[in-house]
């Protein structure tokens, strides 16, 4: 059979060599919709209590101001703001739904890819593009990934979060196919594996496992 190299090689290609044009209409719409989705929970969340906690402990972390925490007109580093803006887009479990399965991939992609962006001043384009592969390999690992993962009573969500957030990352860095290889495979190993069971899934220490897929996504690129 396929060794799982030859897997990671073929996704890896298959980001390095997409491009904003080769989008569908359809798919580009449907990024703005969840873009604009993910910001709107995001700001939402800065106003809870989790947030305003979050924010007021990395307030006193001084780093270099590159990348922008959504909602509260700061800047940190991007691991730390990765951290913040994927914890507070979690907050009511809404961002980037999908039917086939109880992930949401907009809640980790989409802050992680806005952080990433923000950062290094890429265009609109490029942060569509970044966003649109990294859910799609999001839901696509998931669907291969899920149930095993379930019967071990770990969240998915932190998971595969982190290997979707990656690749969008990863992109936005430019990587090339054999630098995304290596970022995928250190995705997989920094990857949260919370275990929690249903319970998890209201959890308030849901957002903590939220975020550090998005920072471990940063830290695997």
């Amino acid at each position: 059979g396929r060794c799982i190299m030859g897997i990671t090689e073929e996704l890896a290609n298959f980001v390095a060599e997409a491009t904003y044009e080769s989008l569908p209409d359809a798919v580009v719409k449907e990024a703005k919709r969840t873009l604009l989705e993910g910001v709107a929970n995001a700001v939402l969340g800065s106003r809870t209590r989790v947030g305003k906690t979050i924010a007021g402990v990395f307030r006193q972390v001084k780093e270099e101001p590159r990348a922008m925490f959504i909602g509260t007109g700061d800047r940190g580093f991007m691991k730390t703001a990765a951290f913040y803006n994927t914890a507070i887009t979690d907050c009511n479990d809404a961002c980037g739904g999908y039917w086939k399965g109880v992930v949401h991939p907009g809640k980790n992609v989409v802050p992680a890819s806005i952080t990433v962006a923000s950062a290094k001043e890429r265009s609109g384009k490029d942060l569509i593009l970044a966003m649109v592969l990294g859910i799609e390999c999001y839901l696509r690992i998931d669907l291969l990934m899920a149930v095993s993962l379930a019967a071990r009573g770990q969240y998915d969500d932190g998971v595969v979060g982190t290997l979707g957030s990656a690749i969008a990352v990863g992109k936005l860095f430019d990587l090339d196919k054999d630098n995304l290889q290596g970022a995928i495979g250190n995705a997989a190993i920094l990857s949260p594996l919370s275990i929690g069971g249903p319970s998890y899934f209201t959890s308030a220490a849901r957002p903590l496992t939220m975020g550090q897929s998005s920072s471990n996504a940063i830290l695997a690129v």
